[in-house]
């Protein structure tokens, strides 16, 4: 039986244990490849995000709530760049905040339609774009196990 010396300083037994931070281990740091769904999702909720960017600071003073709207901006184009480089956290905090968003406009989509129609179209189209985007993430989820 060979003896197998880990990143963190101790010997295992068995060779094919190996730690989760080894670059050598059975873990590696680049993840499957996204698919061609989860891609074209991804990006098109990054374009819509700044598409709806003008109409959320519509008639709204320069201030802080403008600087928070372009600062989220900024995070999420961000936060697509890492999914689209494959970082697995990313893809996660993405799943999570994607599934989080359709879920809560989701539910204020029927006042929204009689209170603002433009608003409630572009609610809906970020809500159908996340949920593809969210679908193709979960196939892949599934196909990777």
């Amino acid at each position: 039986m060979e003896k197998m010396e880990t990143d963190l300083g101790f010997e295992l037994g068995h060779a094919q244990f190996a730690s989760p931070w080894s670059a050598t281990g059975p873990r590696t740091s680049v993840a499957a490849p996204l698919g061609r769904w989860l891609v074209l999702g991804v990006i098109a909720t990054g374009i819509w995000s700044l598409v709806e960017a003008p109409f959320e600071v519509w008639g709204v003073p320069w201030g802080a709530e403008v600087a928070a709207c372009l600062l989220s901006k900024v995070l999420w184009i961000g936060l697509i760049a890492l999914v689209l480089l494959r970082n697995r956290t990313a893809l996660l905090v993405y799943g999570f905040l994607s599934a989080l968003s359709v879920v809560a406009v989701g539910f204020s989509l029927p006042a929204e339609l009689r209170i603002f129609p433009l608003g409630f179209a572009l609610s809906l189209g970020e809500c159908v774009l996340k949920t593809v985007a969210l679908s193709a993430l979960l196939r892949r989820a599934l196909r990777n196990r």
